[in-house]
């Protein structure tokens, strides 16, 4: 039995592949939030989690659940590029913010303060998102 998947031109001329400093952060949150489901990994989960100490990354965290079942499309949009820098791809997030309530609403994902207040201040919310990003790369990944 195999697996057969149809891709209209829309489609394929949508498919991009690309290095995503975005994708590699929510990547790492989810290693790091659960250092056991990625055994090879742990000892850098471990190392990361105490620089991370004195980082707020709340809003990230919770943009991004473990177990993970879906991420908001506009945490990290398709890379305009094949090889995006992090500013680059924040720029792309930022420009998202007509989207955030809209995806917030259909998500299924729990509804802490930092998304509450996320939700009535998409521009504003994703300001805070991207500085907390830029926090977590430093610590987590620039190393």
């Amino acid at each position: 039995m195999g697996l057969e998947l149809t891709f209209t031109a829309q489609d394929a001329a949508n498919v991009r592949f690309a290095a995503s400093p975005l994708w590699e952060v929510v990547a790492s949150v989810r290693v790091v939030k659960d250092p056991a489901a990625h055994a090879v990994l742990k000892p850098w989960a471990e190392r990361v989690r105490r620089r991370l100490a004195d980082v707020d990354w709340r809003l990230l965290s919770d943009l991004v659940p473990v177990p993970t079942i879906s991420i908001v499309g506009f945490v990290c949009p398709p890379p305009s590029t094949s090889v995006p820098d992090l500013e680059v791809e924040l720029a792309g997030m930022a420009a998202m913010a007509p989207l955030v309530q809209e995806g917030l609403d259909v998500w299924d994902g729990p509804r802490t303060r930092a998304l509450q207040e996320l939700y009535a201040d998409p521009v504003g919310g994703l300001e805070r998102l991207a500085e907390e990003i830029r926090s977590y790369w430093e610590a987590a990944i620039a190393p």
